[in-house]
This record gives structure tokens, sequence and C-alpha cells, in this order.
């Protein structure tokens, strides 16, 4: 039996790590408000009230490492980047003022995905110049339409407003995303293009905002957690040969130092994927590359992040134990978690209390659907547990206790 672990962002949260999108967002947008004369260590920032006041998870993990996180430098240049990031990256904006609750990393991609949407559905009904009553009347796709301004109000002839709309207005595209073609014709056309290669270059540099946060204020006060042994491995997950993890932090590997790890979205000491998944435009069909770098199986493929885990997918291994950790099993990982599941001959997955439990059950019959749910249930003997149980949660233990138990009912009977 091949034992598998695959790992979410519950994982580093279960160690009180701040790897929250809320908490990268709260700190990040702390330190731009932030003067860097007395800030040495991550302890500087996270002992701040107010943002402790903000973020609960903040105040809980700077209970229980204050000593960890006051003894971890600051490297040089991390403020001034992270400042610019809160201050200039329109996604960034955009991204803190939508939420104002506790919320996890799929809320995170589907608040992309939203600004991806209204990009995709607006553009193509404009044209160089337009009218105000071209302008989306849902207020969420105009407000993001408007923040990320690749248009402005040349006239407006009437201040009346219909749902927050100038409709008598008269608006243009700025001239950088306007093109002449065929070239020599006159003909003024949207560039399409340079409007969503600028969209891109924004991801582009919240993800290295993203991953340097998480060097700093996450990876580098872990490593000191460990090294202090302050940190306790999961008796049920210690004997993992292969780990799959969604995370970007190296937080398995410096706590258990066993099994090969496959970080399919990368990790902090390199590049990270952040994007969205597949969905029915990405059928070949109807495809529309305009927007593919954004999706996160195309990011793979560019950066490279899962070519190994690939290479051992393909190789089909047989009677897979297959354990499930910190992971939400949500609709948005869809492809990894069938590919995964398909795989495994044996599927548990832990749960962190019974509301989640309810949510990872729900989850999956989204993926799946009723009747192949309970296939799963069936053939694949998938099973939900408390993820604090002191068991071995791989298939030899449930294997093994239930040659027991037909052992004894054999004795019993002779």
């Amino acid at each position: 039996m091949v034992n598998v672990l695959m790992l979410g962002n519950g994982f580093d949260i279960n160690y009180k790590l701040l790897t929250k999108y809320i908490n990268f967002l709260n700190i990040v947008n702390h330190i731009a408000k932030t003067s860097p004369i007395d800030v040495k260590t991550v302890g500087d920032i996270l002992k701040a009230e107010n943002l402790k006041f903000t973020d609960k998870d903040i105040a809980s993990s700077y209970q229980a490492y204050q000593q960890v996180y006051d003894n971890t430098q600051l490297e040089d240049g991390v403020l001034e980047k992270l400042s610019a990031l809160a201050n200039n990256n329109l996604l960034f904006s955009f991204l803190h003022k939508s939420f104002n609750r506790d919320v996890g990393w799929i809320d995170f991609e589907r608040e992309i995905a939203t600004v991806l949407r209204s990009f995709q559905n607006f553009l193509p009904k404009l044209n160089t110049r337009f009218h105000g009553s071209n302008l989306p009347e849902n207020p969420v796709d105009r407000h993001v339409l408007e923040m990320f301004g690749f248009f402005y109000m040349q006239t407006k002839k009437a201040e009346l407003t219909t749902g927050g709309r100038y409709i008598d207005a008269e608006y243009a595209i700025n001239d950088e995303y306007i093109i002449e073609y065929p070239l020599g014709s006159g003909n003024k056309k949207i560039n399409d293009e340079e409007i969503v290669k600028a969209l891109g270059k924004q991801l582009l540099e919240l993800a290295e905002g993203l991953r340097i946060y998480l060097h700093c204020f996450v990876e580098k006060p872990f490593m000191q957690m460990c090294e202090g042994k302050l940190l306790h491995p999961m008796s049920a997950l210690s004997h993992a040969e292969y780990i799959v993890t969604f995370n970007y932090t190296n937080t398995y590997e410096l706590v258990y130092s066993a099994g090969k790890t496959f970080h399919i979205h990368g990790n902090t000491k390199d590049r990270i994927i952040l994007g969205i998944n597949p969905d029915e435009a990405d059928q070949l069909a109807t495809i529309n590359t305009l927007f593919v770098r954004f999706k996160k199986y195309f990011q793979r493929v560019i950066y490279h992040t899962d070519d190994e885990y690939l290479k051992w997918v393909i190789q089909k291994h047989a009677n897979v134990s297959l354990v499930v950790m910190g992971h939400s099993l949500d609709v948005t990982d869809k492809d990894i978690i069938i590919q995964m599941f398909n795989m495994a001959k044996d599927i548990t997955v832990l749960y962190y209390n019974e509301n989640s439990e309810a949510s990872l059950v729900t989850n999956l019959i989204n993926i799946y659907g009723k009747e192949q749910f309970d296939e799963l249930r069936i053939k694949k003997g998938l099973r939900f547990l408390p993820q604090n149980a002191s068991y071995n949660s791989f298939a030899e233990d449930r294997h093994a206790k239930e040659q027991a138990a037909i052992a004894s009912m054999y004795r019993h009977l002779l």
C-alpha cells in the first residue's frame, strides 16, 4: 500500500500560522500605514494592538509564538515592497475592499474570477467610444471596470443616474489601449490584449507580494519554531510516502522531514501559482485563450510547478491510500481532486469540526453528484474522521483492524 497525503491551507492553520488570505491583506495594509523607522522584526508588526484587534488570528498566533516573532528579523526592502503593493496594485486594493470578514483562499480565487468575468463580459460589447448606458447594470461589474480605469468620462450631459450609472455620459478608452487595424486604415479598435496584459501584470505583482509575505511572516518564523521544538507532528500524518500540497509553504517538510513532496502551485523559494481553475470556457469548442494566463493549469505549465507531480500521476500507482487534511475539497480545485481520488483505492478525509465535515461532504457532492459520491463511499471506502485523532489514518490501519476483527470472529466460532 502506498501512503499519499493531500494537504490544503488548513494544515498550516492547524499550527496557528498566518496563511489565511485575510491575514495577508490585513498585515500588508497595516504595513502601508506604518512608519518603517522603528520596525525591525516580524513581531514589531504583529504586536500592533489595532492589528490584533482587527484580526484575531494574528492575536492568537502572536500570543503563541511571541518570542519567535520578536526574534525574526525582517529582510531589507521587504516593508517597502509590501507597502508599494498595498498602495499601487489595483487587484490588492479591490480585494482588500471586498472583504470585511474571515475568509480563505477559495474566496480569494472567486474574487479574482469575478474581476476576470467582468472584463470577459464587457470588452466584446465596447467600441473605443461608448455611451454611459453601455456600462453594466450590475454594480459589482461596474465597480471592477471603473476601478481598473482603462476608460474615462469625456462629457457628462446629465446628472441623473440609473443604478449608479451616468447613462447620458460619453466615455472613451484610454489611448494606450487603442490600436489602428488594419494599419493605415484609420480604423480604431480596442486592443483587448493590452488591457488583459495590464491586468495580468497586476496579478503577477500580487503573486510576488504574497510570496514575499509568506517567506518573511510565515516561513522564517516557522523555521525557528521547528528549531525550538515548539511543534509536534501528528501521528496520523507521519507515514506518508508522497505528499501533494496546494500550499506555498514548506511546512510539512520542516515538521516531518519525510516523504516526497509535490508543491503543485509552487512554493516560497521560487514562483507561486495564483489564479483560477478551468471552467466551461476551457472546453475545446469554446476556449478563450485571451484570458488563459489567469488559469492555474496554464501557469503550472509555464512555471513547471507540476512537472514532477504529473510524472508521478501517470505511473498509475496501485493500492494508494489517500489521506486529505486541511483542504476544503472545493470545486475550484476540481481537476487535481479528481486525479487524486481516481488514483486512490482508499480515501480518508480529516475534518476540523462538525461544520467543516458537512462542508467537505457538500463540496464533494458538488464535484461528483450524488451517485458518484455514493460510489466513492462504497468502492473507495471514503470516510471522514476528526483531524485530532491519535491513530494512523492510512489504510494499513483500517485493513489491520478489519483483519483482526475477522480473525477474532473466527476464533470465537471455533
